[in-house]
């Protein structure tokens, strides 16, 4: 009997000092282990346990990793983009560098690129910069979600219909406001949409 409580007590030991951390006193692993798992939950921002979790905190942050189910037929212009200027990185001479352009710099901004788009060549709305207001925005979401995806403009136009259309009505109106805000403090990224028109 003594040995077995000697044994679960070893054992206990064991299992707090490997929580606590490798090495230090039994003081030091207790308060580690303590500590570390209150920490962990507070992360400072910037560190990869709380930044990850804050990106899909907003509905416009979602579009980073949201997977589209896209037609093999009709692959996005933005992938189609992203192959030739990195064939023109390095170094090729092909037809395929020659697509080479600018391209947003985020997944972010190339929802903003086809929203904007959207704006000007569809719905001819005035003074679609960064003095958008939420109204139109919502507008440029509404038509996203009622406009097949073959009639839309843009980078991605498979990739964001299809995350319109998986959001509530209540995200829709959260997204053009997130939008709207994104657009007041970024500007809108990639080539003018207006270029040559």
């Amino acid at each position: 009997m003594k040995n077995r409580v000697v044994g679960r007590v070893a054992t206990v030991v064991l299992v707090a000092a490997s929580l606590g951390g490798c090495g230090g006193d039994t003081k030091g692993a207790g308060t580690g282990s303590a500590t570390g798992s209150a920490t962990g939950t507070a992360a400072t921002p910037g560190t990869t346990a709380s930044a990850e979790p804050k990106k899909a905190e907003t509905v416009l942050g979602r579009i980073e990793s949201f997977k589209a189910n896209v037609d093999k037929g009709s692959p996005e212009p933005y992938d189609g983009i992203k192959l030739a200027n990195e064939a023109k990185a390095t170094g090729l001479d092909t037809p395929v560098a020659a697509g080479a352009r600018e391209l947003p710099p985020t997944l972010t901004d190339a929802l903003l690129y086809d929203f904007r788009l959207v704006a000007f060549l569809d719905l001819k709305l005035p003074k679609f910069d960064k003095t958008v207001t939420e109204e139109q925005m919502q507008q440029v979401v509404d038509f996203f979600a009622k406009t097949e995806w073959k009639k839309l403009r843009g980078l991605r136009p498979q990739t964001h219909k299809q995350f319109i259309d998986g959001l509530s009505e209540a995200d829709r109106k959260q997204l053009a406001k997130e939008a709207t805000a994104w657009a007041h403090a970024n500007g809108f990224k990639g080539d003018d949409p207006l270029a040559g028109k």
